[in-house]
């Protein structure tokens, strides 16, 4: 009974994927043959999946959309991708999604236990050195089977077979050991230890055509530098980071859904404030992303965010044509 039910999954996922499956590919999907899986489809069809199918080339079965949504199959990787596309979401929102927090508690609910651990992967070993894309700066969002499966190496410690262009653009392979992913400069990036040349890289995600991790545990070696952020940034051309600290007018709560860990930290200042102390290398940045908060701002350090916000008003009121209009 319960090979049966596996198998019944495993085909809704096939049909899920794409239009126009014959049985005999079903079947060698499946492991099994042409009439167990046409027999398969009669039972799905009779529990209600609206699957239908058509002849000649290009047919097969397929799910047919239908008037009423079926239960959707997804797999382990699609689930962390769905949950970090949901997490993304609800982080840009000012205000709580009922909806979907109700996505995100059905997905949670029914992930496995292992599945936890790789988006912890993803979140631990995976850094955002600046913030200045909720500022204005595109953002350059990789696959995220790309980020999972690198984020997962890099938590397992595994060695991984990666395919990926070099910087005149020839594809190479390689077995690298990857050690932690960054965001800097509107880019992800790996850093990573190629096994062939015995030497630590910084390579940009849009290079990589493809990882597999493999069984083979990561030597345990030196990392290339005490402070990984300012490696990063140094084989990237990004600018040093530094701290501002504001204080503002929201709950610590509301505040903590704009602010991840790794741009910077909320404190309680007193009953309806918060003080975030920001990571970043560039004030006015920082000063157009606060303005997002919608909330009075008072700046405690240093002086240029001051100067930033003096700017951003300066140009706020030639763009009114309000300038020198005060009081």
């Amino acid at each position: 009974m319960w090979e049966t039910s596996g198998r019944l999954l495993r085909l809704l996922a096939l049909l899920q994927q794409r239009h126009g499956w014959s049985a005999d590919q079903l079947g060698r999907q499946l492991g099994v043959t042409a009439r167990t899986v046409r027999r398969d489809i009669a039972q799905l069809r009779e529990d209600g999946y609206p699957i239908d199918s058509s002849f000649g080339t290009g047919g097969g079965y397929y799910l047919d959309p239908g008037t009423a949504l079926p239960p959707i199959v997804i797999d382990a990787d699609e689930a962390v991708a769905v949950q970090l596309a949901l997490r993304a979401a609800k982080m840009h929102r000012e205000h709580r999604d009922e909806l979907l927090d109700t996505v995100s508690e059905k997905i949670s609910a029914v992930m496995p236990g292992r599945l936890d651990s790789t988006m912890e992967a993803l979140y631990r070993h995976a850094d955002f050195l600046d913030i200045s894309h909720l500022a204005g700066m595109a953002i350059d969002a990789p696959p995220p089977l790309l980020l999972i499966r690198l984020a997962r190496a890099c938590r397992e410690r595994r060695r991984v077979d990666a395919e990926f262009s070099d910087p005149v653009g020839r594809e190479i392979s390689r077995r690298i050991e990857p050690l932690r992913l960054a965001y800097s400069r509107g880019a992800w990036h790996a850093v990573v230890y190629l096994l062939e040349s015995a030497e630590w890289r910084v390579i940009p995600l849009d290079r990589f055509r493809r990882v597999v991790i493999t069984s083979v545990a990561s030597v345990p070696r030196r990392e290339p530098a005490v402070d990984l952020d300012r490696f990063v940034r140094e084989h990237t051309g990004a600018p040093a980071t530094r701290q501002f600290v504001v204080r503002i007018e929201r709950d610590l709560t509301r505040v903590r859904r704009w602010v991840l860990p790794a741009w910077g930290k909320v404190e309680r200042s007193s009953e309806g404030s918060s003080v975030i102390r920001i990571t970043a290398p560039d004030p006015e940045a920082v000063a157009r992303w606060l303005l997002l908060l919608d909330a009075d701002v008072e700046v405690l350090e240093p002086e240029d965010l001051k100067l930033a916000f003096a700017e951003l008003a300066a140009r706020a009121a030639r763009a009114s044509g309000r300038l020198g209009l005060a009081g």
